[in-house]
């Protein structure tokens, strides 16, 4: 759903998704799997998305308590008015694990990075793509639910140059 400022709610698109997990760490020592993703979009002359996401899960250090994550993303756009080729994006986060407060379960911090290398068949210098690093936090509380809160700075031209997240949820 989308609802821009002084305007009405609009239905975007309806997506599926289904995730695959192919290595396990406790097998294999790391996590990795994919997710594909379709999205049906629900307006004129707008097209369908096709994700594939290749993502990777990995513990590491003495004590192991860092973990590194990845996502490749290659996108495609599908149907009317879609533009020809695939778009990739790398999203890395790097975070470790310190003592929790007293009412959260677990606390990483770290960094991450989004790279949004634009359309394979034109893509253009580093400035002309969206790049962004900052600092994210990750807390779980008790019964499932979790906070990740983070800020990212562009850092090329077309980037925006602050963004902030929050995302607060609750795993079934």
């Amino acid at each position: 759903q989308d609802k821009r400022k002084n305007d009405n709610l609009e239905h975007r698109a309806i997506t599926f998704e289904n995730r695959f997990q192919l290595i396990e760490r406790r097998k294999h020592g790391f996590d990795a799997g994919i997710r594909i993703i379709y999205g049906q979009s629900d307006g004129d002359k707008t097209p369908n998305e096709l994700d594939l996401r290749a993502m990777a899960q990995v513990h590491f250090g003495k004590d192991k308590k860092w973990e590194f994550r990845h996502n490749t993303i290659l996108e495609h756009d599908l149907g009317e008015n879609s533009r020809h080729g695939f778009t990739l994006e790398f999203r890395n986060q790097v975070t470790k694990s310190i003592q929790p407060p007293k009412y959260l379960k677990s606390l990483r911090v770290g960094v991450e990075s989004f790279n949004d290398f634009g359309r394979l068949r034109d893509t253009a210098g580093f400035d002309s793509q969206d790049h962004q690093f900052g600092p994210v936090m990750k807390a779980k509380f008790g019964n499932g639910y979790y906070i990740q809160a983070g800020y990212r700075y562009g850092i090329s031209d077309d980037a925006a140059n602050h963004l902030a997240k929050v995302f607060i949820g609750k795993k079934f």
